[in-house]
């Protein structure tokens, strides 16, 4: 009810400068075929799938590497991996940066609660996390492993789980 017909949304905001700028017009009439009250969105720039395009996943980096949790010379190989992974499992590759700043503090792979460990958290116990990726009888060994090291284990926690087969994260 604060939508008003005619009313033009820029959504460009919201999605940052490198990402796809949308308006959504309500209620206009452009084709023939549309209906009245329908929203309708128009990509007015697209996206595209270099690093640079998604910001909180470069900036979550970068800070990964400023606090030593990421070397350097690692960043283009997790770069790559996220990225991999964001179009195998259908997620967004900032959505996944944010994650890791909830679970890790940013892709610290010694992050732990004493029972949840490394970048995403793998948890102990049985179907949980760290069983899930082979690491059920030591799951201490996650904190062990690198960045990039961890990453493989999220790509194979996110094939056991199925979350491509959800709708996109």
């Amino acid at each position: 009810d604060l939508i008003h017909p005619g009313q033009v949304i820029d959504f460009a905001p919201i999605m940052g400068r490198k990402h796809a700028a949308a308006v959504a017009t309500v209620g206009s009439s452009e084709t023939p075929s549309s209906r009245p009250g329908a929203i309708r969105t128009h990509a007015v720039a697209e996206a595209t799938e270099s690093e640079s395009s998604h910001r909180v996943l470069e900036r979550t980096l970068e800070r990964a590497v400023a606090k030593g949790y990421l070397p350097k010379a690692d960043l283009p190989e997790a770069r790559r991996r996220i990225l991999d992974m964001a179009k195998e499992h259908r997620f967004m590759p900032d959505d996944f940066a944010r994650v890791a700043l909830i679970e890790s503090d940013g892709f610290n792979p010694k992050a732990t609660n004493g029972n949840c460990h490394g970048v995403i958290q793998f948890c102990d116990g049985p179907d949980r996390g760290a069983a899930s990726v082979g690491f059920g009888a030591e799951p201490k060994k996650i904190l062990s492993m690198s960045v990039v090291d961890q990453l493989e284990l999220v790509d194979k926690y996110f094939g056991d789980t199925q979350l491509k087969s959800y709708m996109p994260a």
